[in-house]
C-alpha cells in the first residue's frame, strides 16, 4: 500500500543529492517507528549515533555515514555526491533484527503512515 510506495520512491530517488539524502533519512525514521522503536531527538549526527548503539559494526558505520551526509545536505552550500541507498538497507536490516515488533502490528498498521508528515 502507501507505505510500500513511499519506501520504493525513497529508495529510487534520482534528482538532486540533497533531496535524496532527506528521502533516505525520512525512510529511516519511518522504518524505525514502524518497528516500534523510538526516534531519538537531536541533529542527524546525534540521532545516527544513538541508533548506531547496539547495531553490528557495519550497520553502525552505515547509519553514522548517513547522518553525516544528511547534515551535509542540509547545511553545505552544495552536496557533491548522492547517498548510496545501500547504506539505508544495511541499517534497516540491522534494526529489524533488534526490533521488538519486526513482524507484528508494525507491518499491518505502520505507525509512519498515521503520523503527521512534515
Amino acid at each position: 500500500g502507501l507505505r510500500r510506495f513511499r519506501t520504493w520512491r525513497r529508495m529510487h530517488p534520482g534528482g538532486e543529492p540533497a533531496g535524496a539524502a532527506e528521502d533516505l533519512w525520512d525512510e529511516l525514521r519511518d522504518t524505525t517507528l514502524d518497528l516500534g522503536l523510538a526516534w531519538p531527538q537531536g541533529t542527524p549526527r546525534q540521532v545516527a549515533a544513538e541508533l548506531a548503539d547496539g547495531l553490528d559494526p557495519v550497520a553502525a558505520q552505515a547509519v553514522v555515514e548517513l547522518g553525516i551526509q544528511v547534515e551535509r545536505a542540509r547545511f553545505a552550500p552544495e552536496v557533491d555526491r548522492s547517498i548510496d541507498p545501500l547504506l539505508l538497507h544495511r541499517v534497516t536490516t540491522a534494526l529489524v533484527a533488534t526490533a521488538p515488533d519486526s513482524r507484528g502490528l508494525g507491518r499491518l498498521f505502520p505507525r509512519s503512515v498515521f503520523r503527521q508528515v512534515r
